[in-house]
C-alpha cells in the first residue's frame, strides 16, 4: 500500500510539475505575444497594428525612428455600398518622395491621386514594389484604422503635410453619401448616413484647440476643417505654415496666425468672425477664404494686396467692399449672396479669371472689356439692368446673366471663346446684339420677352443646345441653319406654325425638341422626319397612313 502511494504521489508529482511548465509556457507566450504586438509609443493600439500589418513588421518595430520617415498624414473615409451604405476609414501615411511629389500639385489633385490610389490598392501590406526585376520600397502606405487618439499625432514629428479631412474630402464623401443614400432609400437597405455621421465617426470634432498639434513644427499644410475648434492658440509655433484650413469650425478669434510668417492660404469659411482686424499686417496672403461668417466691414484687410484668390460669399450683411480695388493681384474674386450693391472697381482688376456676384444688390455690370484673362463670370440672381460691356474678353467661357432685369444685350459681344451663355429669366427683348461668338454651344434665353428670331441660324451655327421657352415666339424661320442642335426647347410661346422647323435643323443630331405649351398649332406634319429623329417612331399622320394602306389592302 505505501509503494502504491509513493508511486501515485511521483506521478502526481510529475503530472504538477509538467502542468507548471506548460503554464510557465503559455504565460511566456501571452507575455511575447504580448510584447510584440503591443506599443509603448501609441495609446491607441488598434491603430498601430494596423499600421504594423500594412507595412509588414510586428507593433514593436514602429518606434520613433520609423516614424520618423513619414512626413505626409491624411485620415479620411471611404463610403461604400456593400449591403447597405458603410463607412471605411484609412489613412495614408507618406515618405519625403510621396510628400514632395503631391505638395508641388493643388490640394484638389493630391486628394485625387490619394484617392486613386486608395481605391486601386488591394494589398496594403505589400511594402515593395517589383518593376523589371527590381525592387522599388514603397513610398506611402494605407492604413485602414481609425485614428482617435489626438495625441498621437504628436508622435509624426516630421509631418510637412497633415489633413484630417479637408474640404476636398468633405465635398467627395457629401456626394457619395447623396447618391448612395438615394440609392439605399429605394431599395430599402438602410438608413441615411449623413456627412456628420461621418464626422462623428472619425471622432475628429472633439478637437477644439491645436494643442494636439503645436509640437509638430515642421508642418506646412494643416487642414483641420469640419472639426470643433474654437481657438486657434498653439498654432503660433508652426512657422513653416504656408496652408491653414479650419473651415466649418467655431473659431471667433483668429489673432494667432499673426505669427506665422510664411503663411499663404488661409481658409476660414464657416466660423463666427465678425471682424478681419487680426489680418490687417498678413501682407504675405495670397489666398483668404472667409465666406460663411458674420463680416459687416472687411477695412481692415486693405494693405493684402498680394492676395490672388478671395472669397467673401455669404457674410449676408456685407455691404462695402470698396477696399478691394487696391488689389490688382486679385485672379478669382467671390461676392455671391452678399449685400454688395457697387462693383465698379472690378474693372480695372485686369488679373481676374474668375467674377461671382451672384445673389447680390448689383444693379449694374461695370465694363469688363479690359478684363482679358476673365474666363468665368457669374452674377445671377442679383439686381442688374445694365450691362456696360462685355465684349473683346478672348479667354471668357461660361457667362451667367439669369434673374436679373436686363433689357439690353447689345454690349455682349465678340467674345471669340465663349461656349455657355444663361441669360434666362430677364427683360429681353431684342437679341440682335448678340453676335460674334463662334464657340457657343449653350445658350440659355427662357422667360424673357423675346419674338424676333431673325438671322440666329446664321449667327450661332455652333449652338448644341438653345432654351427659348417662356418667350413671345410666334414665328422660327429664323432659327433655320442650327446643324448643330441636339437640344431645343420652344415650349410655352405663340407659335401657329412648324413648317419652318422642317429643314431647321440636322436629324441625325437633333436629340430633344420641346414644342409644349404652344396650343395654336394644328398642323405637326411638316416635321414629321425630326419626329421620328427624335423619338424614333413614326409620327402620328404616318401611323394613320400605314392604317389606311393596310385597310386598303385587306379590301
Amino acid at each position: 500500500m505505501a509503494k502504491y502511494t509513493k508511486s501515485q504521489q511521483k506521478r502526481t508529482f510529475i503530472i504538477i510539475v509538467a502542468l507548471c511548465l506548460i503554464a510557465a509556457l503559455l504565460v511566456s507566450a501571452v507575455l511575447i505575444s504580448a510584447y510584440r504586438t503591443n506599443n509603448k509609443l501609441f495609446k491607441n493600439q488598434t491603430f498601430v497594428k494596423a499600421l504594423a500589418e500594412a507595412c509588414d513588421i510586428t507593433p514593436r518595430e514602429v518606434d520613433q525612428d520609423f516614424l520618423d520617415q513619414f512626413e505626409y498624414f491624411r485620415y479620411s473615409f471611404h463610403v461604400m455600398d456593400d449591403s447597405g451604405v458603410n463607412l471605411y476609414p484609412y489613412v495614408i501615411l507618406g515618405t519625403k518622395d510621396y510628400a514632395d511629389s503631391l505638395l508641388n500639385k493643388s490640394e484638389d489633385d493630391a486628394s485625387e491621386e490619394t484617392s486613386s490610389e486608395s481605391e486601386t490598392s488591394s494589398d496594403t501590406s505589400d511594402t515593395s514594389t517589383e518593376v523589371s526585376g527590381q525592387v522599388y520600397k514603397k513610398d506611402y502606405f494605407i492604413v485602414p484604422a481609425y485614428f482617435t487618439e489626438k495625441s498621437d499625432l504628436a508622435l509624426f514629428r516630421n509631418l510637412r503635410y497633415l489633413s484630417a479631412v479637408s474640404a476636398y474630402d468633405v465635398a467627395n464623401i457629401s456626394y457619395s453619401l447623396a447618391y448612395l443614400n438615394y440609392y439605399a432609400k429605394y431599395t430599402g437597405q438602410t438608413s441615411s448616413v449623413s456627412i456628420d455621421d461621418v464626422l462623428d465617426a472619425m471622432e475628429i470634432k472633439n478637437l477644439k484647440d491645436m494643442t494636439a498639434v503645436s509640437s509638430l513644427t515642421k508642418l506646412e499644410h494643416l487642414y483641420l476643417g469640419q472639426t470643433a475648434l474654437t481657438s486657434l492658440k498653439g498654432v503660433e509655433t508652426l512657422t513653416s505654415l504656408k496652408t491653414l484650413d479650419v473651415s466649418n469650425c467655431a473659431v471667433t478669434d483668429v489673432s494667432a496666425v499673426t505669427a506665422l510668417s510664411n503663411l499663404e492660404e488661409l481658409l476660414l469659411s464657416g466660423n463666427k468672425l465678425e471682424n478681419l482686424e487680426s489680418l490687417a499686417s498678413m501682407t504675405q496672403l495670397k489666398t483668404l477664404d472667409v465666406s460663411a461668417n458674420a463680416l459687416k466691414d472687411i477695412s481692415a484687410i486693405k494693405e493684402l494686396t498680394s492676395l490672388t484668390t478671395i472669397s467673401l460669399s455669404e457674410n449676408k450683411e456685407l455691404e462695402d467692399v470698396s477696399v478691394l480695388a487696391g488689389m490688382t493681384k486679385l485672379k478669382t474674386l467671390y461676392l455671391s449672396d452678399t449685400a454688395v450693391k457697387d462693383v465698379d472697381f472690378v474693372s480695372g482688376m485686369t488679373a481676374l479669371t474668375a467674377l461671382n456676384v451672384s445673389t447680390t444688390k448689383v444693379t449694374k455690370l461695370p465694363d469688363l472689356s479690359a478684363l482679358k484673362e476673365l474666363t468665368t463670370l457669374n452674377a445671377s440672381g442679383a439686381d442688374i439692368a445694365e450691362v456696360a460691356g462685355i465684349h473683346g474678353n478672348e479667354k471668357l467661357t461660361t457667362v451667367n446673366l439669369s434673374d436679373n432685369e436686363i433689357v439690353d444685350v447689345s454690349n455682349i459681344y465678340d467674345l471669340k471663346a465663349l461656349a455657355t451663355l444663361n441669360l434666362s429669366k430677364n427683360k429681353i427683348a431684342d437679341i440682335s446684339g448678340l453676335k460674334d461668338m463662334p464657340a457657343i454651344t449653350t445658350l440659355n434665353l427662357s422667360e424673357n420677352k423675346v419674338s424676333d428670331l431673325t438671322d440666329m441660324g446664321t449667327k450661332f451655327t455652333t449652338l448644341t443646345t438653345l432654351d427659348l421657352s417662356k418667350n413671345e415666339i410666334v414665328e422660327v424661320a429664323g432659327l433655320n441653319g442650327l446643324k448643330s442642335l441636339t437640344s431645343i426647347n420652344l415650349s410655352d410661346n405663340k407659335i401657329k406654325s412648324v413648317a419652318d422647323l422642317a429643314l431647321a435643323f440636322d436629324p441625325e443630331k437633333l436629340k430633344t425638341l420641346n414644342l409644349s405649351g404652344n396650343s395654336e398649332i394644328n398642323d405637326w406634319s411638316k416635321i414629321t422626319t425630326i419626329y421620328k429623329s427624335v423619338t424614333g417612331k413614326p409620327s402620328s399622320s404616318e401611323s394613320s397612313e400605314a392604317s389606311s394602306d393596310s385597310s386598303d389592302t385587306s379590301k
